[in-house]
């Protein structure tokens, strides 16, 4: 691996605190609590810790690449659990909608740099996206809103 598993969750963590809320100076921020310790929704505080995601790291994959001798890629898969409160708003599932949006936003590559379109960390790996089905609850029936949104993290291998 080029970067450390930590490095990259590092970087990783860092997309999303541009949206973390703080009553002073980012109070429309989408989320209230960004972690990577997962918890139950019933650990947390709806009215002040959710907004939530977590961002838990999964099992692992190597690729191999064509070619004689060229070390495989790693495939980091993440899952972020979101956590929503439904009461914050008449309509649960905008809750939810406004999280994901801004879940899509943080991940979206960088406009300069020349990195065609890809999420890469600043450079750490090759490419970050979401793939896969998000499951979701909205919280009409329930006390929490909450999804399971499938993040892919694309790391090269060095020789």
């Amino acid at each position: 691996m080029t970067a450390s598993r930590e490095s990259i969750m590092v970087a990783f963590e860092a997309l999303f605190t541009p949206y973390l809320y703080n009553p002073d100076t980012n109070p429309s921020g989408a989320f209230k609590t960004i972690s990577r310790v997962l918890k139950t929704p019933d650990e947390i505080a709806p009215e002040t810790q959710s907004p939530a995601v977590y961002i838990v790291q999964m099992p692992e994959s190597y690729q191999p690449r064509n070619g004689r001798g060229l070390p495989a890629k790693v495939l980091m898969n993440i899952i972020l659990w979101v956590y929503t409160n439904p009461k914050a708003d008449p309509i649960p599932s905008k809750v939810l909608n406004d999280v994901l949006d801004a879940i899509d936003t943080a991940l979206r590559p960088p406009l300069s740099g020349g990195q065609q379109n890809v999420q890469t960390l600043g450079g750490l790996v090759d490419n970050v996206w979401i793939e896969g089905e998000v499951p979701r609850e909205s919280g009409d029936l329930d006390t929490y809103g909450i999804a399971a949104v499938p993040v892919k993290i694309l790391v090269p291998q060095t020789q």
